[in-house]
């Protein structure tokens, strides 16, 4: 028993020494793709001041002719960050295919690019034990 709760203990400080390094390298920010903005007709256009602060797109908008405006986009209104703003719960299936068939369940908790959890596994005769995991998700 001492060896398994060993295993876990390395297990989860080599995770996350991993989570921290890997965020360490991954705080560099890839820069905005410039916004097109295509004249249908009416007066040349130009959007700048563009930031991405406070959980919304900001920027302003200037017309040669009379004008200017300033929009405010939610973040959330964007359907990619939406889905990664508010699905933070996981549930994972597995199916390990050793000596005897055995499976797994798990519930994960993403915290921005790093998520936790634990489960159990299963046999077809018996419970085998409890697993914790983490996860850290990266761009390569």
């Amino acid at each position: 028993m001492r060896l398994f709760f060993a295993g876990v203990i390395v297990g989860l400080l080599i995770a996350l020494g991993v989570a921290v390094i890997l965020s360490v390298y991954d705080q560099q920010e890839q820069p905005a793709k410039e916004i097109v903005v295509k004249q249908i007709s009416g007066e040349k256009i130009d959007h700048s001041k563009v930031t991405y602060t406070g959980g919304s797109i900001k920027f302003t908008t200037v017309a040669e002719g009379k004008g200017e405006i300033f929009t405010e986009i939610p973040i959330v209104n964007v359907p990619e960050a939406k889905a990664w703003l508010q699905n933070n719960n996981a549930v994972m299936l597995e199916l390990l295919l050793l000596d005897q068939r055995m499976c797994g369940v798990s519930y994960l908790r993403r915290w921005g690019n790093f998520s936790a959890g634990g489960g159990v596994i299963v046999s077809e005769s018996s419970f085998e034990g409890i697993k914790i995991q983490t996860q850290y998700s990266f761009s390569l």
